[in-house]
């Protein structure tokens, strides 16, 4: 279906000037009517044909300046936009009357071939040299187009605004027309760019709605919903996204439907209500949504899913797409998510991950995925392994990709696969295009940059260019003074120029470089150097004067507080704590907007935690300050994670159960972090005392925060050991609730059928198991006692026994094959089975060397009451 727009252009091709046709003679007006009426049922070749024959016939015709303009039409009408600028061009002077139309074609043509800057040169013309023209208005507005897609709101919003602007002058004659309604919309589009918000609000008051067509209204809508958010009217916005959904409905444009669905899904997550925005993207993975509505919406639910830290839900919704469409279009960017997911997950799903990126290249031959597929392929085979492979892989993603950061990524890695093939010198090759690369792109820059530098420093020196090590040594001494690289740097220089491997060796290189430069900037960076290279042999007391050395040169120079730090740290690794103490604890007193500050107070809070339970209390308001001090340092959550830790050892559970919460509802926590913090919360839940609180609530309570871990990491092995914490809170239950011994079995078999749990957590659940045995047995008499705790000592054996519960490529863990057979013993005593106990504590006395004479005791019963003598 034409748009308004498309039918504006075919009326403007139907104007024919009579005044040509009353001069021509008969057969010009005959031959000229043939060629024009196939414009008039849209047969485009055919015009343009009978048009340039006309034109060639009839070269001093009256009617040359319309036939050569509808030549233009038809060619235009055809995608020959060039041709059409040619012939209008050089019509042009001859136009005569026709001059608005012949400016507004060829505006049109340069339009089309994307040639802005000239569209809007002659669409203003136009509009501002011919007033009375029927099209100015329509001029106007595609002169604003035109600047609109150059980028250049101020001229948009200077042309559509000014009151004695051509759009101003021209649209009282029009105000309800199509181009009027265009031109408003534009003008509240250009000031939304600018952050004029207020302005593009009073836009897009007028027309009034109702008066606008479907296509318009949309647009009207999308416009007022994006300005509204900017507001901070988040609420309306988020209600105009029902309307924008309804009036989309209603336009014969069935791409602005994903369009909206889109737009609402993107308000819904950036006002982080990602469940809703998850379900509001899903509905772009249908086949009606475009391929790129369909792929956006796919990798939107996996970036969601990942923020939340769901890897498994998002592995799951992409395999669920790939499922359902299988022939999508979108296909191509659904392999790809999915191997990059299945990346992330663990090393075994590489496999899996591989066959993803495989299936991409073999089937999308043509996507513009390929590279970064590649460049999957280059980490599964790095991750496996296989240098070769990988080479090959990270070498194919770099001739496919586009200049990006993944281009970088895949020239570095490239250049690692090579240099552990010893491939030096095509090695030295892509760390220098991967640092040319990077410095180009800031997310990568800062990693990327400095480890080429020092790469090509490596390489260097493997190829014996001692001139191409200096260079790469001295620029990063001059860019990256602070990098711990330009350290290394300077002192692999120096092992390669006298193929010296030892620190003595290389603070020989350091002291000709000081005496060469003695004024040079770099002298302090390069002093603190080489007093690093003490520290490398271990030579404590050597580098403790070399710091002290430092401080008595540069006491003033900015890299002060690192020297002071190390000092510190060279006195605590030579055995002197109470130096160290001392030291640390005036670094944090004396530098305490310092980057190490917080480092140095982990050390002061870590010095207390070691000095036992009677420095508890230091060490936990000294983590305290940490967290509370420095907030966003990159040790302030691992702080408060430190003091929850020592505030249960204390213990103090109220004040370790606020420390845990903290993390737990913190949501920059880290979610390792988070995680220890649950389990740190749940075990101080269980263990606050009756007396202080209600102890059945605090155990449903830490149930509550157990159950947690496996619904977000489902299978892991951090799921079993919350199943096993499950089990521990049902079991003190079940000392007030028999009814609990159920749940408390039910929670330890959860572990033992978990694949990722490892052997030591399998064996406690059965250990518990067997608790459980023991403990309705004791509520038992006669038979069902006997069978009970038959039930216990088979889950012993199970442990002490191990082959029939250890898996392929597992050790067992001694610690618990050990207390299980200890167990076992125990009970088989209960059961009076003598023999079984008797050969359980010979097998004992093999694992356990020092409890020799008491489980000899125990034989010497056990064979008493067997009635036979000692073996």
């Amino acid at each position: 279906m034409a748009t308004p727009r498309e039918w504006f252009l075919v009326s403007l091709m139907l104007v024919v000037s009579a005044s040509g046709l009353v001069a021509a003679s008969a057969e010009e007006q005959r031959d000229y009517r043939a060629a024009t009426n196939a414009l008039a049922v849209s047969s485009w070749e055919r015009a343009e044909r009978e048009l340039a024959e006309f034109i060639a016939k009839y070269p001093e015709s009256t009617l040359l300046p319309e036939a050569a303009l509808r030549q233009a039409q038809a060619q235009f009408k055809q995608r020959k936009f060039a041709e059409a600028i040619t012939v209008l061009t050089a019509g042009q002077s001859k136009a005569g009357s026709l001059a608005d139309q012949y400016l507004h074609w060829l505006a049109e043509a340069q339009f089309q071939t994307a040639d802005y800057a000239a569209a809007a040169a002659n669409f203003g013309k136009l509009a501002r040299e011919f007033g009375t023209s029927p099209i100015r208005l329509e001029a106007s507005v595609r002169e604003a187009e035109s600047q609109g897609k150059l980028g250049q709101w101020e001229a948009v919003a200077d042309l559509l605004g000014k009151p004695d602007g051509a759009f101003r002058q021209a649209m009282p004659a029009a105000p309800e027309s199509e181009a009027a309604t265009r031109g408003l919309l534009l003008l509240a589009e250009a000031a939304l760019n600018l952050k004029r918000f207020a302005e593009s609000e009073v836009a897009l008051a007028t027309p009034a709605p109702a008066s606008l067509k479907p296509e318009f209204g949309w647009r009207r809508q999308y416009l007022l919903c994006q300005v509204q958010f900017a507001l901070g009217r988040t609420n309306e916005a988020l209600a105009g996204t029902t309307n924008l959904l309804a009036l989309a409905e209603t336009t014969p444009r069935r791409e602005l439907l994903p369009e909206s669905v889109a737009f609402r899904a993107g308000l819904l997550e950036q006002l982080g209500q990602w469940e809703e925005a998850k379900a509001a993207y899903a509905l772009n993975l249908s086949t009606n949504a475009p391929p790129g509505r369909q792929r956006q919406a796919l990798t939107k639910i996996a970036q969601i899913a990942l923020a939340q830290n769901r890897l498994e839900e998002a592995i799951q919704r992409v395999e669920q797409f790939l499922l359902q469409f299988t022939n999508s279009p979108a296909t191509d960017v659904a392999l790809l998510t999915h191997g990059e997911l299945l990346l992330r997950h663990s090393a075994a799903s590489v496999p899996r991950a591989l066959a993803s990126f495989d299936q991409l290249i073999n089937t999308w031959s043509n996507s513009n995925l390929i590279g970064k597929a590649q460049l999957g392929r280059g980490w599964c085979h790095w991750i496996s392994n296989n240098l070769p492979a990988s080479a090959e892989a990270f070498k194919l993603a770099a001739e496919q990709l586009a200049p990006s950061e993944d281009l970088a990524v895949a020239r570095f890695k490239l250049a690692d696969a090579l240099f552990a093939q010893r491939d030096f010198a095509g090695a030295l090759q892509n760390y220098r295009a991967a640092y040319e690369i990077a410095t180009n792109w800031p997310r990568v820059k800062d990693t990327l940059t400095t480890q080429s530098l020092y790469q090509v420093l490596r390489s260097s020196l493997e190829l014996k260019d001692l001139t191409g090590a200096s260079d790469a040594m001295k620029q990063l001494l001059q860019s990256y003074p602070n990098n711990p690289v330009a350290d290394r740097s300077v002192l692999l220089v120096a092992q390669g120029f006298s193929e010296l491997d030892e620190p003595e060796r290389a603070r020989a290189l350091f002291g000709e470089f000081i005496e060469k430069f003695p004024e040079s900037a770099l002298r302090p960076e390069v002093e603190l150097a080489l007093a690093h290279t003490y520290e490398q042999k271990a030579d404590w007391s050597g580098a403790i004067g070399a710091y002290e050395q430092w401080l008595s040169r540069f006491a003033t120079h900015a890299l002060r507080p690192q020297a002071e730090f190390y000092r510190a740290l060279a006195h605590f690794r030579a055995g002197n704590e109470t130096n160290a103490f001392a030291l640390f604890t005036n670094f944090v007193a004396q530098f305490r907007s310092h980057e190490l500050a917080p480092k140095a107070q982990w050390w002061v809070a870590d010095y207390y935690d070691r000095q036992g339970a009677e420095f508890n209390l230091f060490a936990e308001a000294s983590y305290k300050l940490l967290f509370q001090t420095w907030p966003a340092s990159p040790q302030a959550l691992e702080a408060r994670m430190m003091a929850g830790r020592v505030a249960l050892a204390r213990p103090d559970y109220p004040a370790a159960i606020e420390h845990f919460t903290n993390l737990t509802l913190n949501p920059a926590c880290p979610p390792a972090l988070k995680l220890r913090a649950k389990f740190g919360y749940g075990a101080a839940l269980m263990s606050l005392n009756p007396g202080e609180t209600n102890k059945t609530a605090n155990l449903e309570l830490a149930i509550q925060v157990f159950s947690t871990i496996p619904q977000e990491q489902p299978g892991t092995e951090s799921a079993a050991h919350a199943w096993f914490e499950i089990a521990r809170c049902y079991f003190q239950l079940a000392a007030l609730d028999a009814r609990h011994y159920e749940s408390a079995s039910n929670a330890w078999q959860q572990v033992f059928n978990l694949p990722a749990a490892g052997f030591a957590v399998r064996a406690q659940a059965r250990i518990g198991l067997g608790k459980v045995g023991e403990a309705q047995a004791a509520a038992k008499v006669g038979d069902e006692r006997t069978v009970l705790l038959k039930q216990a000592l088979n889950h012993y054996l199970d442990v002490f026994l191990y082959d029939k519960i250890l898996r392929e490529g597992e050790q067992p863990d001694w610690f618990w094959v050990r207390y299980a057979g200890q167990e076992a013993a125990r009970v088989a005593e209960s059961l009076e089975d003598w023999a079984q106990a008797l050969s359980l504590y010979r097998e004992l006395q093999k694992l356990l060397p020092p409890l020799q004479a008491s489980l000899e005791k125990r034989i010497v019963r056990a064979q008493e009451r067997l009635g036979v003598g000692k073996n």
